[in-house]
C-alpha cells in the first residue's frame, strides 16, 4: 500500500490520526485499537514495526535522527512518507517521485531523512 492523494488529503488524514492517537477522534473507531496500531509490536531485534506503521529505527530511520521512538510513519516506493512524532506534535508527509526518470533512483532514501532533520531542526 502506499500513499495516493494531494499533500492537503494526506495532511488532513494525519491530522485525524492524531485526533485518534489522542483519543478526540471517532472517524478512525476505537481509540485503544488506534493506539496499538501505532505503537511498536514485535522485538527491536526482529525489525521497527507496529501493527500497521513503521517506528523509528536508530540510525537508519527515514524520519531522521529526532524524531522520538514513541513516532509512527509510512513510506511508500515511490518517495512519499508520512511521519507523526506525538511528542513534538510534528506530522510531515513528504510527496515525491524518486523513481522519474528511472526506479534505480536511489538517492532520495538518502535526502529524505536529511528533510526530516532540517524540519525538526528548524
Amino acid at each position: 500500500a502506499g500513499l495516493f492523494g494531494s499533500a492537503e488529503a494526506v495532511s488532513h488524514w494525519g491530522l485525524e490520526l492524531r485526533k485518534a492517537v489522542r483519543g478526540d477522534s471517532k472517524k478512525f473507531g476505537n481509540t485503544q485499537l488506534v493506539q496499538r496500531f501505532v505503537k511498536r509490536r514485535i522485538p527491536k531485534s526482529v525489525g521497527d514495526f507496529g501493527l500497521l506503521f513503521m517506528k523509528p529505527t536508530p540510525g537508519k530511520a527515514s524520519c531522521g535522527r529526532y524524531f522520538h521512538s514513541s513516532s509512527f510513519g509510512h513510506t511508500g516506493f515511490t518517495g512519499t512518507s508520512f511521519w507523526m512524532d506525538p511528542k513534538r506534535d510534528l506530522m510531515v508527509v513528504i510527496l515525491s517521485n524518486r523513481v522519474h526518470p528511472t526506479r534505480e533512483n536511489k538517492t532520495f532514501l538518502q535526502l529524505r531523512p536529511r528533510l526530516h532533520d532540517w524540519i525538526v531542526q528548524s
